[in-house]
């Protein structure tokens, strides 16, 4: 379950306070001023593994504010528009309490990066490659990811998203837990392949759990109309990996008679067509248009009872059919509308 970002952050320690603190103000400090610029400009340049090594362990300035070659926390990145080479940019960064503004990061490679507790604002990721990296309580807003491929144990654990797109991304498995996603939070194509060159494809069993991630998350930002969409879908594909046939079955007929309760058109669908199958029947010994009337007054179980054998028989059979399908689609619509309230 999604829990506000602010709730999670450790301000209630002041020893913990405190080092956040210091790990933002370090870079506006005359040293950190000079490590900023530093490593902006290599990462303009593309990065790379280890990007900051040298001159970390060569012990000129990096070291005086930086815990390790990887410690870029608290750093600002801003208004950098790059196309990084087709090497890994960022490996074993930290990116724990940066901001990211305004910047467009393409073709860039993240291996083993940690974001906690950042922030990420008018950004955008195009074609981009994440393996082994974790978001953990991050906030993205009006964040693009487009043609980016996830692959390897990639999270975004406990994020908000607020007015953000994933446009054609792969992953292998569920990325989003308890995570929150805001009405105008889109998310437009999963690809069965990766957009990198990766011999690896979608497994369908991991369908349902990607579905639930995605269900979940709108579901904590109260988006209904989405939440039901992906509670469908992954209900769709759970089915197709039910095993027992009478489960299975089973399971067909709760999605064609009920839309797996979200759907009240799935049953309004079932009730027309149930009304087409019995004018048909009626047809055989009664003109078209009695036909017609007779299965509606059997459906809504307003007419009376033929004295004919068998279409008596039937016509009960109709009338039954029509109560339980009215029920099912007035309990759908209730569920729908009180769900929401």
């Amino acid at each position: 379950m999604y829990r506000q970002i602010y709730l999670l952050l450790p301000h209630h320690e002041s020893l913990e306070s405190d080092k956040i603190s210091k790990y933002k103000k370090r870079w506006e400090t005359e040293i950190g001023k000079k490590c900023y610029d530093f490593i902006i400009d290599k990462i303009k340049k593309g990065g790379g593994e280890d990007f900051l090594q040298w001159e970390f362990e060569k012990g000129t300035y990096l070291n005086r504010i930086m815990e390790n070659q990887w410690d870029l926390k608290g750093i600002k990145i801003w208004q950098l528009n790059i196309h990084f080479p087709s090497v890994d940019n960022f490996v074993g960064i930290d990116f724990s309490y940066t901001e990211f503004w305004h910047c467009k990061f393409k073709n860039a490679t993240f291996s083993s990066v940690y974001f906690g507790f950042s922030n990420f604002h008018n950004f955008e990721f195009e074609f981009c490659l994440f393996g082994f990296t974790n978001f953990y309580c991050v906030k993205f807003e009006k964040v693009k990811f487009k043609n980016c491929t996830f692959i390897e144990h990639n999270y975004f654990i406990n994020c908000e998203f607020i007015n953000c797109e994933f446009d054609n991304f792969f992953t292998e498995k569920n990325l989003f837990i308890d995570c929150l996603f805001n009405v105008n939070t889109k998310v437009k194509n999963i690809s069965i392949k990766p957009i990198h060159n990766f011999s690896v494809k979608l497994e369908k069993k991991n369908l349902p759990d990607i579905y639930k991630g995605i269900k979940d998350s709108y579901l904590a930002g109260e988006v209904f109309g989405k939440y039901r969409e992906y509670f469908f879908k992954q209900k769709e594909a759970e089915t197709q990996y039910i095993k027992s046939g009478i489960s299975k079955l089973g399971s067909y007929l709760l999605k064609n008679l009920t839309g797996y309760g979200v759907k009240p058109l799935y049953t309004l669908r079932s009730l027309i067509t149930i009304i087409v199958i019995f004018t048909l029947i009626y047809s055989i010994k009664f003109p078209l248009s009695d036909s017609i009337l007779m299965s509606l007054s059997s459906l809504t179980t307003m007419g009376e009872v033929p004295n004919i054998c068998p279409y008596n028989f039937i016509y009960i059979l109709e009338s039954a059919i029509g109560i339980c399908l009215f029920a099912l689609f007035i309990t759908i619509l209730a569920n729908i509308w009180f769900s929401e309230k």
